[in-house]
């Protein structure tokens, strides 16, 4: 059997055949997490994560010191503007939410695509979008998890790819935030090739802490339907992050 490598395609060290970052497992085991549990997690093997374990240690300190400028971008969050929009974007929701037993008016499908290494974090919060107080909203909203395979990419698309196929499809995108400032990363993509016509990428500020904090998945499916209510209202924002 091949052992798993750890290749670097200009978006970030990732698992070689996946789309699973360094920095996704790095912070997963400061988390206090297992081998084995990253890898039933990501839906890889332990092989897998071994790998990108041994990367770490071999690099410690590059890949600790660029996971402390992904920690340091998380905490910088949304620009003013964005957050404006936002705030305006839940007002909507409110309105929205306080018609539904009186207007039944369609909003169109919006299609959704999720990283394969926040699909479980993705699942959860989706979980409390068809719960009280959002089902009637989420079913008029009629969204579409998508997968990379409906558009015809690899396992191991590159952000960049990825971007461009979502860009090309009107669909929102649903990463992580753990990825290197490589040429072919989201942080690069964005800043090269948006123009004000583009759909923001909604990244997930702490996907870990979805799973482990119910107060803050709620938090996150409330920034989720300010973004979902008004899509076109955020193009050219570039990243946007949940919550």
């Amino acid at each position: 059997m091949t052992k798993p490598r750890i290749v670097d395609r200009g978006d970030g060290p990732k698992i070689e055949g996946t789309r699973i970052t360094v920095y996704t497992v790095l912070e997963y085991l400061r988390a206090g997490r297992t081998r084995d549990w990253i890898a039933a997690m990501l839906h890889l093997s332990s092989d897998q994560i071994q790998a990108a374990m041994d990367y770490i240690r071999d690099h410690d300190p590059p890949v600790n010191a660029e996971y402390a400028t992904i920690v340091a971008r998380i905490e910088k969050g949304n620009p003013a503007q964005v957050e404006d929009q936002l705030r305006a974007n839940r007002e909507k929701v409110k309105a929205r939410l306080s018609r539904q037993q009186t207007s039944r008016s369609p909003l169109s499908m919006q299609r959704l695509l999720s990283a394969r290494d926040v699909q479980g974090h993705v699942s959860r919060f989706m979980d409390i979008c068809q719960r009280l107080p959002w089902v009637d909203l989420w079913c008029e909203l009629e969204c579409m998890l998508c997968t990379c395979e409906d558009f015809d990419l690899p396992v191991d698309a590159t952000d960049a790819t990825i971007w461009q196929a979502c860009q090309d499809h009107d669909i929102l995108m649903i990463p992580g935030n753990r990825n290197a400032a490589g040429p072919e990363s989201w942080e690069m993509t964005i800043r090269q090739r948006k123009t004000p016509n583009c759909l923001p990428v909604l990244t997930l500020a702490d996907p870990d802490r979805i799973q482990r904090e119910r107060p803050y998945a709620e938090a996150v499916v409330e920034r989720w339907f300010d973004s979902l209510i008004d899509p076109d209202a955020l193009r050219g924002t570039g990243r946007l992050y949940l919550p």
